[in-house]
């Protein structure tokens, strides 16, 4: 028992590791951030479906659920993604996975809306201390000069958040009603025929290089098809909320990445900000705001996924 979770330790720690090296990939690939972004929801289309194939599961190929809804979720998902790797490309990297871990204080905000709850105020302080972080982060002379690309990146970077927090309600809807195979196949599917327009930048004069098409299937296959198998076998080893603290190694390991391979460096005050957007949004009280959030939704019973069955167990979290 101790071995399994202990390997589940690991399994996401991991997976946490490769997704910091998202924001090294994105900078060396010479593409706009949307037209990266269209490469990294087809592959990992293409890979899942390869993996639904392989595992005999067909009935996950199609779609039980209104595609209407499903495309909402594709749209959400191009969003973030070409959000996400914009601010990278503007800010150094671990800026701007902070910046995208704001997400769950936009899940709190959205809350009292969705429940007609009222915010605790121990959430309060949580979210106080998030946005002080942020703050934190911004203040720089250089950084508040609205010509300046590290303020717009500063705003892309939140407005990705804001997507993430939208992508994470929506989907946990979703999640419900279809297998989260299915979600994640049609949702990086329909992403990717939104972000498709995009190829029209690509010329016979920057058609991408062998090294390019390396990095590329790396950031679909290894950084999302291969690490989140990771994370969802460690999801089922060890607890939620130890896996959801454990996930904040992205922006630690982003930060060791962007200085050994890009020169990135942080200042104190953003590493200041960004210790304080960490201690907010992993404070139990905020976690337990969040799972009641997540979880006011019509739920269905888990379900062991065997050799003989379609019925999946359905996760806490869903990340597409």
């Amino acid at each position: 028992m101790k071995n399994t979770r202990l390997i589940g330790f690991f399994e996401i720690v991991g997976a946490s590791l490769i997704w910091g090296s998202n924001g090294v990939i994105i900078n060396i690939v010479p593409f706009p951030s949307y037209v990266i972004a269209f490469f990294r929801v087809l592959i990992a289309a293409i890979a899942i479906a390869i993996g639904i194939l392989i595992a005999g599961k067909w009935s996950f190929l199609r779609a039980s659920y209104p595609l209407k809804k499903l495309f909402i979720i594709g749209l959400i998902l191009c969003l973030g993604w070409g959000l996400l790797f914009e601010a990278m490309k503007r800010l150094p990297i671990a800026e701007a996975v902070l910046l995208n871990y704001t997400a769950p204080i936009f899940v709190a905000l959205l809350s009292p809306g969705l429940l007609k709850e009222k915010t605790s105020k121990r959430t309060a302080i949580a979210l106080g201390l998030s946005f002080t972080g942020i703050m934190l982060i911004l203040l720089s002379p250089a950084k508040l000069q609205f010509n300046s690309g590290h303020l717009w990146g500063i705003i892309i970077g939140i407005s990705a958040g804001l997507a993430y927090a939208l992508f994470i309600l929506y989907s946990k809807k979703t999640v419900t009603y279809i297998n989260q195979y299915t979600l994640a196949l049609y949702a990086n599917l329909f992403a990717s025929l939104i972000l498709a327009p995009g190829l029209t930048t690509i010329t016979h004069t920057n058609f991408p290089q062998t090294q390019t098409w390396l990095l590329l299937l790396t950031l679909g296959v290894v950084n999302t098809a291969f690490a989140l198998t990771l994370y969802y076998s460690g999801l089922r080893k060890v607890r939620a909320q130890e896996a959801a603290v454990l996930t904040y190694l992205e922006p630690v390991s982003a930060a060791f990445y962007g200085y050994l391979f890009l020169g990135q460096l942080l200042t104190t005050l953003a590493i200041i900000g960004g210790t304080l957007v960490i201690g907010g949004v992993t404070s139990p009280r905020f976690n337990r705001t969040l799972k009641t959030t997540l979880t006011r939704s019509p739920t269905v019973k888990p379900k062991k996924l065997d050799s003989t069955s379609d019925d999946l167990q359905v996760d806490e979290d869903v990340e597409v």
